[in-house]
């Protein structure tokens, strides 16, 4: 899976994903994605525009990531959703909310 991982100094990064993001090539983003969350960005930039598929443990691995950034205080901004990977991402952050709230009551 190309992707591109760009940290500036002033604390923002932005990450792009192309193409499948299946088991196969979750594997080789992971230790960069692990990498992101190591350096504290304060606003992450996903740009999603390229990606055509995510798979369920896919998203499980971005939800991850994502969440571990929350955890530090990083803003996320996600971009150039395609229709595909959008119906996965709006279950994912369904299904957070839903576990966020429970937690709460």
């Amino acid at each position: 899976m190309p992707f591109s991982i760009i940290a500036f100094a002033t604390g923002v990064t932005r990450l792009a994903l192309e193409g499948d993001l299946d088991p196969l090539t979750i594997e080789g983003l992971r230790p960069e994605l692990l990498g992101v969350v190591r350096r504290r960005p304060t606003r992450l930039e996903v740009d999603l525009s390229r990606l055509r598929s995510v798979d369920a443990r896919g998203m499980q691995v971005l939800v991850a990531f994502f969440a571990s950034l929350t955890q530090i205080d990083c803003r996320i901004t996600v971009t150039g959703m395609r229709d595909q990977p959008l119906k996965p991402f709006k279950t994912a952050l369904f299904d957070a909310i839903l576990n966020a709230a429970q937690l709460v009551n």
